[in-house]
């Protein structure tokens, strides 16, 4: 289940340069734009133009749907936190999680 993702997550580490986190609803649309960049990066550019095409609108209007978590870096006073990927998970209330959509950073240092 989502929630026994995210209590595992939220017992990470504060030293951990990541943080996994659950998208607000008041999340700036930068998010969203960010989200279709890196999902346009692994999936049209470096694999096939035949997957779907998802914009950061559509994003946004399926966040509510989708249960969507962004992985960033910490960021500090001095560099702001930096979105190095996303996923989109359903929860069909069982044993069962899937992911819907991804992304990530293929030139990020972090795995």
């Amino acid at each position: 289940r989502i929630e026994d993702i995210l209590a595992r997550c939220a017992k990470q580490e504060t030293s951990s340069p990541l943080v996994f986190r659950r998208v607000r609803s008041d999340e700036p649309f930068s998010t969203y734009e960010r989200a279709a960049e890196l999902y346009a990066d692994l999936y049209l550019i470096k694999y096939s133009d035949f997957n779907p095409d998802y914009t950061a609108t559509f994003f946004a209007n399926a966040a509510p749907v989708w249960d969507t978590h962004v992985i960033e870096t910490r960021g500090d006073k001095d560099t702001p936190p930096k979105i190095v990927g996303f996923v989109t998970m359903n929860d069909y209330d069982g044993p069962f999680v899937t992911e819907s959509a991804l992304g990530y950073d293929m030139t990020s240092k972090y795995p």
